[in-house]
């Protein structure tokens, strides 16, 4: 992957959650979803036509929100949303480019301690529908309840 852009690596299926670029202007949940469907194909392009989804990508934003738990906050500005919405968010992003492997970096520290459970069950979702899950997460705990296998790291060096 040395080398590959951001684009190049999600068109091949390596996805890292929060991996899009942010237009700097306010996008709503949708908006920011139909960005991400796009982007792979038309670039920075599609933050400008995020705006104007067709029917079809449409169809599909409004299923991977219903996916993640945004669908009732579809038409809420991005910047508005909660931590824990942010992550979903970015999961939403994350499936709308098709992962073959999925790269999340501690999807469950930042939020809140009631939300992690239904998130981690969303991950074992995504897991179980046959994409591959690489992620840190700094609870054990919660990286046994999504993981099938998981190292301890101290210092850079497996543990167990």
């Amino acid at each position: 992957v040395t080398g590959l852009g951001p684009r190049e690596l999600a068109q091949q299926g390596l996805v890292r959650a929060s991996q899009l670029p942010s237009p700097p202007w306010p996008l709503t949940v949708a908006d920011a979803v139909a960005l991400a469907v796009r982007w792979p194909r038309l670039g920075a392009v599609a933050a400008v036509l995020a705006k104007w989804p067709g029917a079809r990508a449409r169809t599909r934003v409004a299923a991977l929100l219903d996916r993640v738990g945004l669908a009732p906050h579809a038409r809420r500005r991005r910047d508005g949303l909660p931590a824990a919405a942010l992550g979903r968010l970015a999961l939403a992003q994350a499936l709308a480019l098709r992962p073959r492997l999925l790269l999340l970096d501690d999807p469950l520290g930042r939020l809140p301690v009631d939300d992690r459970p239904v998130v981690a069950h969303l991950i074992g979702e995504i897991r179980a529908q046959g994409v591959s899950i690489l992620l840190t997460e700094r609870e054990p705990a919660m990286a046994k309840a999504v993981a099938d296998r998981v190292a301890t790291l101290a210092r850079g060096a497996v543990i167990t």
